[in-house]
């Protein structure tokens, strides 16, 4: 009797999770094509052909005028003199683009935004920011021979379980709600006493900082907003961004320690202060603050998921060997999960020449698909006569509303002449 129920009990153990875990995916099946159709009845009709562009500052926009990166110019160019097709260019911070994504991250949330925005056609444009975003970042596969290694990929490969994913959001909950100390009422409040000046100044600032690429400018409407209003921990916060943009770690660290010492749970001063510190070699006082990012906003798995298996060294995570693998491991992994969704990936360059171009190129032969050189023809221009730099890049080094009007040129003439498909009964059928 006592092995009937011992039995009985295991075969629980086992049978209990795949229900949970079949109900969990139904559920978010339901869930992502509730908010599929919705996004539908939004912005596009049914005959529609729908592309998403997923990358980092580039594809965001970051250096042009709001409206004018390449996802914007490419939908312009693919609707002019069109009467017969629609087409729709999904450019969504957070969800596709996001200034700073490295591209294990990006792999992360691709099956999401293709249940979201059911593509046809999917363009990738990543890798920029792998060398100091950790976040999410695979590069444990490739650094840590350990036992650590073994518990990073088991973590990985029960991340993909709904019952995992919930019992991490749970945890992540409850200690939040354990640590919650009035943060939101804080800023609600420090947001009253900034006086319109200050707030004005603040938003010239980053139009400055986040459009134009003019960082001196930035600074000096930081450093305004600084003289009308002293405690504004923002200004402080967002100058130590610049400072460290610019390599600059040690005025970013005064700089967000100034914000931080106004507000404690300013989360861009204390997420980018353990990155200065990273970047410096500074590993004790990397995952100090690490910590205390964390214990005030402990919903961030990515972050958590650094803190669990430490922190590489600067030297290592520098290796050009490991960044080609990290890369080639990530695209691969993009490439596959969109020709799984039956949907067509296309693979970019950035507008300057990488080392890590010829990964990239690798990765599009190997799985046939295409791959648009923007490096090549950016080289091409600046042989040009009367080629001006600051013709077609702002400040900072993004391009400016001609230099994304450049690559969605390029990326216009493939979909138009050099793509192996048709369009027909609103689905791209591929003649691979």
């Amino acid at each position: 009797m006592k092995k009937e129920k011992f039995f009985l009990f295991l075969i629980g153990l086992i049978i209990i999770p795949l229900i949970l875990e079949g109900s969990l995916r139904l559920a978010g099946w339901v869930y992502y094509m509730q908010r599929a159709k919705s996004e539908s009845a939004k912005k596009r009709d049914t005959n529609s052909i729908r592309i998403l562009c997923l990358g980092d500052s580039f594809t965001f926009g970051s250096g042009a005028k709001p409206g004018y990166s390449y996802p914007e110019q490419l939908e312009q160019l693919l609707n002019k003199d069109n009467q017969r097709q629609k087409f729709i260019v999904y450019n969504y911070t957070g969800h596709s683009s996001c200034p700073g994504l490295n591209s294990s991250r990006l792999l992360k949330i691709l099956d999401e935004n293709i249940t979201k925005y059911q593509p046809h056609i999917i363009i990738v444009l990543i890798g920029m920011h792998n060398r100091w975003n950790l976040i999410d970042s695979n590069y444990f596969l490739f650094t840590n021979h350990s036992w650590k290694l073994y518990l990073y990929r088991l973590d990985s490969l029960l991340t993909r379980l709904r019952i995992y994913k919930l019992l991490k959001i749970t945890i992540g909950n409850l200690k939040y709600k354990f640590f919650k100390n009035n943060t939101t009422q804080k800023v609600i409040i420090e947001e009253i006493r900034e006086n319109p000046g200050a707030e004005v100044h603040l938003r010239l600032a980053e139009q400055y900082n986040s459009y134009s690429g003019n960082h001196s400018l930035a600074i000096e409407e930081y450093k305004k907003v600084l003289d009308l209003d002293p405690d504004n921990d923002k200004a402080y916060a967002r100058l130590g961004r610049i400072y460290e943009n610019q390599n600059k770690y040690e005025m970013a660290a005064v700089q967000f320690k100034k914000a931080l010492q106004i507000n404690p749970n300013n989360l861009l001063a204390r997420n980018r202060l353990w990155n200065v510190y990273f970047k410096q070699g500074k590993k004790e006082l990397a995952l100090k603050e690490l910590e205390e990012y964390l214990r005030i906003y402990p919903q961030n798995e990515g972050l958590r998921c650094i803190l669990r298996f430490g922190l590489p060294s600067v030297e290592i995570f520098e290796d050009d060997e490991l960044q080609n693998k990290l890369l080639k491991y990530d695209l691969e992994g993009i490439v596959k999960t969109c020709l799984y969704r039956n949907v067509i990936p296309i693979l970019l360059t950035y507008p300057y020449a990488s080392p890590r171009d010829k990964i990239r190129m690798e990765v599009a032969k190997k799985y046939k698909i295409p791959f648009i050189d923007i490096a090549s023809v950016f080289k091409r221009l600046r042989l040009s006569e009367g080629y001006r730099e600051q013709d077609y890049f702002s400040q900072d080094g993004h391009c400016n509303e001609n230099g994304y009007r450049i690559m969605a040129e390029e990326i216009y003439k493939v979909l138009k002449n050099g793509l192996p498909y048709r369009w027909s009964n609103r689905r791209i059928y591929s003649s691979r």
